[in-house]
């Protein structure tokens, strides 16, 4: 019994006993090898994109930017949080009803709105909040939807009233403290919409 290999077909031979003779059977199949075309500079692609975060050097650098968190939620007060997609915009039914909710909650409640401060669902609720003439706050990531942002500003809102995190972790801690209630003067909420991953993530980080 062999095996041979020809270029891009196979081939398999093997002796068949039928008593008083041998014969030998011969069998195979080609190969289809597309042609594929490699370019090294792909691999390290990663390497020449601009990246305005620098990677973690010490745990002090998460502390002082949730110690950031805890500043700006001191200054602006707790309130109501809102959790979501950042994928779904402007005519979105979900937009639409998120804007409604945040405005009537913001009116009912008399409190700050806070959010991730992104784009979709996060900016449905602040849009709503402003229009109801009530104080906004929230905790901006470099990365929304998949996406590294064009800028770590905010496109309306006053620098004061929210902060560019580089750390994920800071950012919960932020979302997380702004909706607990230390005394009983203050009115805080959760409002969870529908959104993905990040949006679980986070509701797992205050239920825990």
């Amino acid at each position: 019994m062999a095996n041979v290999f020809l270029r891009r077909s196979y081939h398999h031979q093997k002796d068949v006993n039928l008593g008083s003779c041998m014969r030998k059977e011969t069998w195979g199949f080609n190969l289809y090898l597309p042609k594929l075309k490699y370019q090294s500079r792909i691999s390290f692609c990663c390497k020449n994109e601009s990246i305005d975060f620098e990677e973690r050097t010490s745990p002090n650098e998460v502390k002082k930017e949730i110690e950031q968190c805890y500043e700006l939620i001191h200054r602006l007060g707790r309130g109501v949080v809102y959790l979501g997609s950042s994928r779904m915009g402007p005519g979105h039914p979900h937009y639409i009803k998120t804007f409604e909710l945040g405005n009537k909650i913001a009116s009912l409640l008399d409190c700050t709105t806070w959010s991730g401060a992104g784009p979709g669902l996060m900016d449905a609720a602040t849009q709503g909040a402003l229009q109801a003439g009530k104080p906004v706050g929230g905790f901006k990531i470099g990365k929304e939807a998949g996406e590294w942002t064009a800028t770590n500003f905010h496109p309306y809102l006053p620098s004061e009233s929210y902060l560019t995190c580089r750390f994920f972790s800071a950012r919960k801690h932020g979302l997380v403290d702004a909706v607990v209630r230390c005394r009983s003067s203050e009115r805080t909420a959760v409002v969870v919409l529908p959104g993905g991953i990040g949006t679980l993530d986070e509701v797992f980080e205050i239920m825990a």
